[in-house]
């Protein structure tokens, strides 16, 4: 019997040898031809970069330059493409869709009347970026006549302490006053605490904005203007960032 278990045990590490051979064998024949296929992968991907069909990296300009996130630059943004004569072109068109989207939320349809529409887009009113008011700042300020717009605005900051009971408080006075909180998510602000704050807040996110934009693009009305490029751009950078 021990001769039998003897026997097997040799047959068994013959049969492990030969297994470590094989499977050296198949290490090697995979390894080539792994490196046969990782070598033809390098020179397709050479090729795509010589045609210039290979590309990284970000698109829009706001995201090289490292500000696709920056809060002060968007402001300035939103509140150029709020200047009716400014060179994007799009006149009014991105003022009125604000008026009208928080006429909508407010359950105040008509709040803007045609002759303010009309004097707006005869540039009759101003844009403000960073106004201050009692040692308060609004991100954007839009003077009327009639109306006034109010917007603060977060990317990643939180809101300091009683922030928009504050504006609500500087700017309550002003004709055809409107409150705008605009946020990555649309939500509502914890710093609006009296009943009359925030009832006159209204929100917004920032992918509404981008579609108002890109409607104002659309628009008949809206002109080739020189920077129409830069607001597209601008559009590239609020979808990649906010959706």
């Amino acid at each position: 019997m021990s001769d039998q278990i003897g026997q097997w045990e040799e047959q068994f590490l013959e049969m492990e040898r030969e297994w470590g051979k094989i499977r050296q064998q198949k290490i090697t024949s995979d390894m080539t031809r792994w490196e046969k296929q990782l070598a033809e992968m390098s020179d397709e991907y050479q090729c795509l970069v010589v045609r210039g069909l290979w590309v990284s990296g970000p698109t829009d300009f706001l995201s090289i330059i490292n500000r696709a996130e920056d809060e002060r630059t968007h402001s300035r943004m939103l509140a150029w493409l709020l200047t009716p004569t400014g060179r994007h072109g799009l006149r009014n068109l991105v003022l009125m869709r604000l008026l009208r989207h928080y006429d909508s939320k407010h359950g105040d349809a008509e709040a803007v009347p045609a002759q303010s529409i009309a004097r707006a887009t005869d540039c009759l009113y101003k844009v403000e970026c960073s106004c201050w008011r009692n040692n308060r700042e609004a991100d954007i300020a839009v003077w009327s006549e009639d109306f006034a717009l109010i917007v603060e605005m977060k990317v990643n900051a939180g809101e300091p302490p009683t922030q928009c009971d504050d504006l609500y408080t500087n700017f309550k006075g002003e004709p055809g006053a409107r409150f705008l909180f605009l946020t990555r998510d649309g939500r509502k602000p914890i710093t609006a605490t009296t009943p009359d704050a925030q009832r006159a807040f209204e929100t917004i996110s920032w992918p509404e904005v981008r579609c108002m934009i890109e409607d104002a693009l659309n628009d008949p009305v809206s002109k080739e203007g020189a920077a129409v490029p830069i607001v597209e751009n601008y559009v590239l950078t609020l979808k990649e960032n906010f959706g």
